[in-house]
């Protein structure tokens, strides 16, 4: 028995769970199943007003995972649906917090730190410390983890550093000047600027 395959029956027994959804959707985008996602975001959809948010966040999610590089209209689409997430939800700091991951992922650094601030005032500090953090040489250090890689920006978003971490989830700079990764896959890894 998987995990999964209780989140279904879940659904067999609650078709508008939309919890149960929502965590077969986070699984099937980990697994880059992105059809299935879409699926599930057509079918969140069909739960009215708390369901339209979230397949709205998953469809962002998606779309940003579609590509390790996004095109300028996939950035504007899916900045254009976190918008239309925050008119729906202005206080879901979740949504604040994938905005400023679109935007960070745009180059737009100083907005993508107006919206992780954001997301820690709505009370989601844990988003910010996961994605991005200040360096002590005035960088942003920030831990990809649809890429699975760090990645050190300046503060105009040119990629100055990156370093492969698979299933990477926070990285903090060190005083050393190497980098702490954690993964979600069981390690820890100090790094340094060679790899």
């Amino acid at each position: 028995v998987t995990a999964r395959s209780l989140l279904e029956e879940q659904l067999v027994q609650i078709p508008r769970d939309l919890a149960a959804m929502r965590l077969i959707a986070d699984l099937d985008l980990q697994a880059n199943k992105l059809e299935e996602v879409r699926r599930w975001e057509e079918r969140m959809k069909t739960c009215g007003s708390q369901g339209e948010p979230l397949a709205i966040f998953f469809q962002v999610r998606r779309i940003m995972a579609e590509s390790a590089n996004p095109t300028e209209a996939q950035m504007l689409e899916a900045l254009a649906a976190c918008d239309k997430l925050l008119a729906l939800r202005p206080t879901w700091a979740e949504a604040a917090a994938l905005r400023g991951f679109v935007l960070q992922r745009r180059g737009k650094i100083n907005d993508a730190i107006r919206d992780y601030e954001s997301a820690i005032e709505l009370g989601d500090t844990f988003a910010m410390l996961a994605l991005a953090r200040m360096t002590a040489s005035g960088t942003l250090l920030v831990a990809h983890r649809d890429l699975g890689k760090a990645v050190e920006y300046d503060l105009d978003g040119k990629a100055l550093w990156s370093a492969e971490v698979p299933g990477i989830w926070p990285a903090k700079p060190l005083q050393n000047g190497n980098i702490l990764a954690t993964s979600n896959r069981g390690f820890v890894r100090e790094v340094n600027r060679q790899g």
